[in-house]
């Protein structure tokens, strides 16, 4: 569907819904997030979920895994090698910090029409959550810092994607 899927307790959540469900102060779920100090998979508590704001220029991650994931060029990624890394900065054969420790493929820019809206968590503790950007990607996911702006919906892919 091309919306930025989040891997919570109760399976995959679009970052939109998880939005929504904040506006509607509904209980949200609890997300995958990875302890970076104990080195362990953790399921921690959003604190918040909201859109940031709205960009015509995004940064398309393309991981060896399959992965393809829109953000804006600030958004981090959890990698191996260096720890966080701009989506900007990503370079092809970096290693994503995931279930499937995938590699960068590619990174280009691109720039839509319209701008679309970025959607971002606060998640407790960890400051961070694991995404994919469909159900194929599920065994795939990546660890993103929250606070950086990814996309919910596919604008490569046209409206109501």
């Amino acid at each position: 569907m091309g919306e930025t899927l989040v891997v919570t307790a109760s399976g995959l959540v679009a970052l939109e819904l998880l939005q929504k469900m904040a506006v509607a102060r509904d209980e949200l779920p609890d997300v995958l997030s990875y302890d970076r100090r104990h080195e362990r998979w953790v399921l921690r508590q959003i604190n918040g979920a909201w859109m940031a704001g709205r960009t015509k220029r995004l940064v398309e991650v393309r991981s060896d895994g399959g992965q393809v994931l829109r953000c804006t060029s600030e958004h981090r990624f959890l990698t191996r090698e260096v720890g966080w890394a701009e989506a900007r900065e990503l370079r092809p054969g970096v290693s994503l910090h995931g279930m499937g420790r995938g590699r960068v493929e590619a990174v280009e820019p691109v720039i839509v029409d319209d701008a679309v809206p970025v959607f971002d968590l606060e998640v407790e503790g960890t400051h961070n959550f694991t995404v994919t950007n469909d159900g194929s990607g599920v065994d795939h996911p990546v660890v993103v810092h929250n606070s950086g702006g990814l996309i919910g919906r596919n604008p490569l892919r046209g409206a109501g994607a």
